[in-house]
């Protein structure tokens, strides 16, 4: 049995939300693969002229970004360094991940409880369990950016799906919540002090 890790809480109805892609995490190429970030948005940009990418985190791979932001005069990108997370997870419609591997990525379930919606590479075996593809997130496949692009270009542009995929990914999130995961763990000392005894 997996017990997840927990979040604090879930927002109780849909936030109003920006046009805005959100990347939150370590910035660094081995396990996230923050040299992705860029070249993803570039495919996105020219579509979406409402939106902008938000990258929110601090790491090896940040002052790259910046010259790069600089140097090719990416329009709409605003790096913000190391920041609390959640009011970034309420304001944005969509989260993107490009992880290499992960553990269990807080960030996603994080996302969720703010009804960001996750598009993910499947690069993790946790990453379809925490998220229902089609539902309350994407799954791509891995490192394949024409096919991150276009999940976030097909959602941004159908807002009646984002709307329903963010309730989804709201609820979602609800299983997490420290209520539930600790009930989990309450019942599984009982097992355990049942086994004991016996």
């Amino acid at each position: 049995t997996l017990i997840p890790n927990s979040i604090p809480d879930t927002l109780a109805d849909l936030p109003p939300k920006k046009k805005v892609l959100l990347y939150l995490g370590r910035l660094g190429i081995t396990q996230k693969r923050s040299d992705l970030l860029l070249p993803l948005w570039k495919k996105i940009k020219e579509e979406l002229p409402n939106w902008e990418f938000w990258v929110v985190g601090d790491g090896p791979y940040k002052t790259i970004m910046e010259r790069q932001v600089a140097d090719e005069a990416i329009e709409r990108v605003i790096l913000f360094g190391r920041k609390p997370p959640y009011p970034f997870y309420e304001q944005a419609s969509m989260l993107v991940m490009t992880s290499a591997f992960e553990g269990f990525p807080n960030v996603i379930v994080e996302a969720q409880s703010r009804a960001a919606v996750p598009v993910v590479m499947n690069s993790y075996p946790i990453a379809s369990w925490l998220l229902e593809e089609g539902q309350s997130g994407c799954l791509v496949t891995p490192f394949d950016l024409d096919e991150m692009a276009n999940q976030v270009k097909r959602l941004a542009n159908t807002e009646t799906e984002l709307k329903k995929m963010q309730q989804a990914a709201l609820d979602r999130a609800r299983q997490f919540t420290i209520e539930r995961v600790g009930q989990q763990w309450l019942n599984l000392f009982r097992e355990c002090a049942v086994s004991i005894e016996a």
